[in-house]
């Protein structure tokens, strides 16, 4: 069973990501504005500046600028931190940025449909897919429980965080690997904290729900985009994104 993305998910993903970094955080009432530390205002604005170039870049597939202007941006909101250690909207920043790295060094998404292999040819398509992706997903189709234990076991002797997503008549193996799957822990964790820093921000449950999404995580990505369409009943794309899958 292959979850298929589509272009729905790349225009979500501008309002989920790239909409709450930009927009968002400049949500904060003025009453709130008016007691934060200048030097607070200036890291964030600066680490804004950088994420937003960063974002244009990436765009253009102009990727080694692309990743030197997420460092930046990063370094900025990690100093607007120093000054506001529990703003949930600067947590949410930073997950947004790794969730972005770790996509921007991925190699291109490896696919296999492997049902109907044996384990060793099933484990020989999996080394020929780890010899050629240092960084990314690879996704393989199984239908036979013995191929994905092996596959799984395989995977996980490799370094790779692994999710199950589970179908009427296959599953999918879901493996992060490399650099993606460092950045992508770092986006989760940032996430979380923005949400326990300001439980009632949409935009960090909708971020950990596709960062979910992309990792096989169904399940999970359904309950935290749920969660944020509760406090967000407006938003309509979230909606309409969800239906696809109920």
């Amino acid at each position: 069973m292959r979850v298929q993305a589509s272009t729905i998910i790349v225009a979500v993903l501008l309002v989920i990501i790239v909409i709450p970094v930009v927009i968002l955080s400049r949500q904060s009432p003025q009453g709130d504005e008016s007691i934060i530390s200048e030097e607070f205002v200036t890291a964030r604005d600066q680490g804004d500046r950088y994420y937003a170039e960063a974002v244009t870049n990436a765009n253009r597939d102009n990727r080694e600028k692309a990743l030197e202007y997420y460092v930046s941006a990063l370094e900025y909101y990690q100093e607007a931190l120093k000054h506001r250690s529990e703003n949930g909207e600067i947590y949410n920043n930073l997950g947004a940025i790794h969730h972005e790295i770790g996509l921007l060094v991925a190699h291109e998404k490896w696919e296999e449909d492997v049902t109907g292999y044996s384990v060793e040819d099933a484990l020989y398509r999996l080394n020929d897919a780890f010899s050629n992706v240092e960084s990314g997903i690879l996704v393989f189709e199984v239908n036979d429980p013995e191929v994905m234990q092996a596959i799984i076991s395989k995977a996980r002797t490799e370094g790779c965080d692994v999710n199950v997503l589970n179908g009427s008549v296959s599953s999918d193996i879901y493996m992060i690997r490399g650099r993606t799957r460092d950045e992508f822990r770092k986006a989760e964790e940032k996430f979380k904290m923005a949400k326990t820093f300001k439980p009632r921000y949409g935009a960090a449950y909708q971020n950990l729900g596709t960062l979910y999404q992309e990792t096989g995580r169904l399940d999970d990505a359904l309950i935290w985009w749920r969660t944020a369409l509760q406090m967000e009943p407006q938003n309509r794309r979230l909606r309409a994104y969800l239906q696809q899958y109920e």
